[in-house]
């Protein structure tokens, strides 16, 4: 054994080189009083194995134990408010459930497990004993014995987080919370373009707009939502070396400021079909206070060009009778845009076919 290892400290001592090690002080110190004064030492090692082994026993002995059935709070956050006619905002609600982690391989489920809420506040309005930060207008009330439920007097800010915080006075003695406090955090405001067309109006044909629709998540704060879109289209036949022409708009709103309709100014037809763009920057605030939207939308949409644009959407013929009640065929053009009668009679062939040869 002794050549083994001679051998390989030598291999050892080739390839890395010598070393040397020296015992730290506390080592040191062990050794003298060891050899000095064995029964100090042999007396220490004795307390350290039986605290060693208390400590042991101790755990185990803990762990063996029954454990305590802890209530945790489970938090359905607020929903998004429904676009209708009287909106009312989402509802927070708290539900208090047994947790039954805790419980040892082979401890039984207890059953009858007590009441959470104080018997004389089941299903009754709480005025004290719960702390809703950041403060929100609203009431608390238990709805049975194990859920709580705020109902809010106003529209839930966007994007914000809450804390709850109970007070032991609202609860039966026997309870007990894994903890007194939980968190929720209300729907982020969003933005969306749902809609976006090449409108001509059918009650005068030389007026072009694009309309688009925007929804919102939340109602709208008006005059930032107006700072933050913009409509731009570049002139016909430019490349994107030439930066986009800004156009005017106009925006109306429904009565919950959940929806904003959108009309450009009116609009000329191109000399090459051409695309028009609306964008909603980042940063649009809701009316109802919270976080701005974090996303930028975008959209085109083709405009056609002169050329293009006008056709003949529609043509029939139908036998009339002229005023000597004598039968004449009319033909029925119907257009996408207006033509003066002379562009269309300038422009316009008739031909009578010839008979049908049966030969």
């Amino acid at each position: 054994m002794k050549i083994v290892l001679d051998l390989v400290g030598k291999i050892f001592g080739g390839i890395f080189g010598s070393f040397s090690w020296a015992a730290p002080s506390w080592m040191r110190t062990i050794g003298s009083l060891r050899k000095d004064r064995p029964k100090v030492f042999w007396r220490w090692c004795f307390l350290v194995i039986l605290l060693a082994v208390g400590g042991i026993s101790g755990t185990l002995y803990y762990h063996s134990l029954p454990k305590p059935i802890l209530i945790r709070a489970s938090i359905e956050a607020p929903g998004i408010t429904p676009n209708v006619e009287n909106p009312e905002p989402s509802n927070v609600r708290i539900d208090f459930e047994y947790d039954f982690s805790n419980l040892r391989p082979r401890q039984e489920r207890p059953s009858g497990l007590p009441s959470v809420a104080r018997i004389d506040l089941v299903d009754k309005a709480v005025e004290k004993g719960i702390r809703l930060e950041p403060l929100m207008p609203g009431t608390w009330a238990w709805e049975g014995d194990r859920s709580l439920v705020f109902s809010p007097k106003q529209e839930w800010p966007a994007g914000t987080e809450y804390t709850v915080t109970f007070d032991k006075a609202i609860f039966v003695e026997e309870a007990l919370l894994k903890s007194l406090s939980s968190k929720f955090v209300t729907p982020a405001f969003n933005v969306s373009l749902s809609d976006l067309e090449f409108y001509q109006d059918p009650r005068d044909k030389t007026v072009r707009k694009i309309i688009s629709t925007l929804a919102f998540s939340h109602p709208v704060n008006k005059e930032s939502l107006e700072k933050h879109i913009a409509m731009t289209m570049r002139p016909s036949g430019e490349g994107i070396s030439l930066a986009p022409k800004p156009y005017s708009f106009t925006v109306d709103y429904d009565k919950n400021q959940r929806e904003a309709y959108i009309q450009s100014e009116a609009i000329s037809l191109p000399d090459k079909p051409n695309y028009m763009q609306i964008a909603v920057a980042k940063g649009v605030k809701p009316a109802v206070g919270g976080k701005a939207s974090v996303d930028e939308i975008s959209k085109q949409i083709l405009i056609p060009d002169i050329f293009s644009f006008l056709k003949v959407e529609q043509a029939s013929t139908q036998i009339v009778r002229n005023e000597k009640k004598e039968p004449e065929q009319v033909l029925t053009l119907q257009f996408t845009d207006d033509i003066s009668e002379e562009e269309l009679l300038s422009k316009l062939s008739v031909y009578v076919l010839p008979e049908e040869n049966k030969k």
